[in-house]
């Protein structure tokens, strides 16, 4: 962010369109313009200021043009126009069959009634604008007031198609700790606010996941009969072979690479397998922007990576407090429940089937983004947002392989891994 701020100011033109997508706003001498810092590459909230300050518009940002424009939507169909801007009849670019829809001008007029009546059929009314909060390829999400406080609206692409009606499942085993989905149909959910965060935490948002995936462990039927993906580690070794055939998203070289380390991948599932502990929901991308502490514990949310799966899965080395100690309170918290030496040895290569898990996870994520908004590249889907991450997994997972591969030194470690 502070990069940005430093940028010098730039005039930046707005294609802004109706909410029907049916006509933009012209001056006498074209698109209106203004002036903010950073120019187009400016975060959405500044944009969307400038907008409103310097031109009067209260619009939502839809998207960044091919040449340099900044593409909103205005989210009053019955404002007045300010002095020298008048709507002219247009037409948008006809958008390609995959297209994501939160890109296209009309999406937000089409959304909002349908968020309004949603909101009526409970009980609650709109009383104010919204609040963009993100708003990307695989996702956007914005606040809005209601005269019951504040809710959130999230729609993501298909792969994630199943969040609203995880989480509000989620939420009925877990009131305290999960979002209370109000809404929600395929792709998207409305939910009420979340707690706010307190201060003094205690514990560990593990101890409450592991709590969940107890609790939930049991019932995973319920959960796959509302479309929550099953991503056994007994398909895991096929979807990796899948992955190795493709010569668009990681280079040969590490492609032969992760191939020759299939055979290990595959025992180390099967010996995991053995070992009993049973598969449950997994948050798949839990991390610590992802929880906090309220008054009611701990709150976990962003289910969108949500499956069936190995309950290690989550034990995947990301960006929380002390990863080594944090993994130590997830396996005493399972130890309580299953037998301990089980843990113990599959806490010895958690981290290979970890990495082959989101390496699975990054190759979906990336066929999900729309051609239509790949950039060119000599390197094709690689050079989407998540190539680079899906190259370095694959390595990662290379590397981690070797290093867990039996030796005379460390089959007393691993005495179920075999070559």
């Amino acid at each position: 962010m502070g990069a940005q701020y430093d940028a010098p100011m730039a005039l930046t033109r707005l294609e802004v369109w109706d909410p029907e997508g049916a006509s933009h706003l012209r001056t006498a001498r074209g698109l209106p313009a203004v002036t903010v810092q950073g120019g187009v590459k400016a975060p959405l909230a500044i944009l969307v200021d400038a907008a409103r300050t310097q031109l009067g518009l209260a619009v939502a940002f839809v998207t960044h043009s091919d040449d340099g424009r900044v593409v909103m939507e205005s989210l009053d169909p019955d404002m007045a126009l300010p002095p020298g801007l008048r709507w002219q009849s247009a037409s948008p670019p006809a958008p390609s069959g995959d297209a994501t829809p939160w890109f296209q001008p009309g999406w937000f007029g089409q959304t909002l009634p349908m968020i309004d009546h949603e909101l009526g059929e409970r009980g609650l009314r709109r009383t104010g604008p919204l609040v963009q909060v993100r708003h990307f390829e695989m996702a956007t999400l914005f606040r809005m007031p209601t005269d019951a406080g504040n809710v959130w609206f999230k729609m993501g692409p298909p792969i994630f198609r199943h969040e609203g009606a995880v989480t509000a499942w989620l939420h009925q085993l877990a009131p305290q700790a999960v979002p209370d989905v109000i809404a929600n149909g395929p792709g998207w959910w409305i939910a009420a606010e979340f707690p706010v965060e307190a201060e003094g935490p205690r514990g560990h948002a593990f101890e409450t996941l592991v709590q969940v995936q107890l609790d939930a462990a049991a019932r995973t039927s319920e959960l796959l009969e509302i479309g929550c993906p099953y991503r056994g580690l007994d398909q895991l070794v096929d979807d990796l072979a899948a992955l190795v055939k493709r010569d668009d998203l990681i280079p040969l070289e590490d492609a032969d690479a992760l191939r020759s380390a299939l055979p290990a991948i595959g025992t180390i599932c099967r010996d995991v397998e053995a070992l009993g502990i049973p598969y449950t929901v997994v948050h798949g991308d839990f991390r610590e922007k992802n929880v906090r502490w309220t008054d009611n514990g701990w709150f976990l949310y962003d289910w969108s990576d949500a499956c069936i799966a190995h309950p290690f899965i989550d034990t995947e080395d990301r960006d929380m407090r002390s990863w080594e100690s944090d993994t130590q309170i997830f396996s005493a918290k399972w130890s309580e429940a299953v037998a301990p030496q089980s843990v113990e040895r599959i806490e010895a290569v958690a981290e290979v089937i970890c990495v082959a898990h989101r390496c699975v996870t990054l190759e979906r994520i990336i066929d999900s983004v729309p051609d239509s908004i790949s950039p060119p590249s000599s390197h094709g889907k690689q050079a989407l947002r998540g190539g680079p991450l899906l190259i370095f997994a694959a390595g990662d997972l290379v590397e981690k392989v070797e290093r867990h591969r039996p030796t005379r030194r460390r089959r007393r470690l691993l005495p179920t891994f075999r070559s």
